[in-house]
């Protein structure tokens, strides 16, 4: 999917740069699924997570348009994480449009993770069966949901559209006739050997 010129990644990626090897994994695991969308075609899961970011501006603009287009937000818990004011607030922001899918790392206590995502279901980023269906059960439910709404939505106005133009061809016709229902009756009363004839756009009756 695309937003402007660029990608839309399916699934946005928040973590701690000390544990980069345990979030490279879950990329790739995630980046081999596949999403079916509303035409029942499949198309591959995208991951965005920010490694190439490097302005501070540019980093916050980025990570927020990132978090709000994807259709889960992946927040990967480890002891790099807890104590890290971004992966907090992506977080946050994850759990306040409903599409965060919170993981742990398994060498990370879960009374480590910070409140109130103890309440959510979380789990262990190295569990890969739990943590795609977590993912597809997420926001991507819901984004698949929405291309389908908006799917049904331009089929609706196609349709509508053909309503219309069916609805004026049929004023058209009936004008016609009409028209020509009216010449046939005029001839009538003015006599057999009355003839019609069109000059320019006007009708003459010789």
């Amino acid at each position: 999917m695309t937003r402007g010129g660029g990608a839309v990644a399916h699934v946005f990626i928040s973590y701690s740069k000390k544990h980069r090897e345990l979030t490279e994994r879950v990329t790739a695991l995630l980046a081999a699924q596949s999403l079916v969308g509303p035409d029942g075609t499949a198309e591959p899961i995208t991951v965005w997570r920010d490694k190439s970011l490097r302005s501070g501006d540019v980093f916050h603009r980025e990570i927020t348009q990132e978090i709000d287009k994807a259709g889960a937000v992946v927040v990967i818990w480890s002891e790099g994480a807890v104590a890290s004011d971004w992966v907090y607030a992506e977080a946050q922001r994850g759990a306040a449009r409903r599409k965060l899918v919170p993981l742990r790392d398994p060498t990370l206590a879960r009374d480590r993770i910070p409140l109130p995502f103890t309440v959510f279901h979380i789990d262990e980023a190295t569990n890969d069966a739990a943590m795609i269906a977590s993912v597809k059960k997420s926001g991507l439910a819901a984004r698949r949901a929405k291309m389908s709404a908006d799917f049904r939505a331009t089929r609706r106005l196609v349709d509508r559209a053909h309503v219309r133009q069916h609805e004026n061809h049929r004023r058209v016709r009936r004008s016609d006739d009409d028209g020509r229902t009216a010449a046939r009756r005029y001839c009538r009363r003015r006599g057999p050997h009355r003839a019609m004839e069109t000059v320019g756009d006007r009708t003459k009756w010789g």
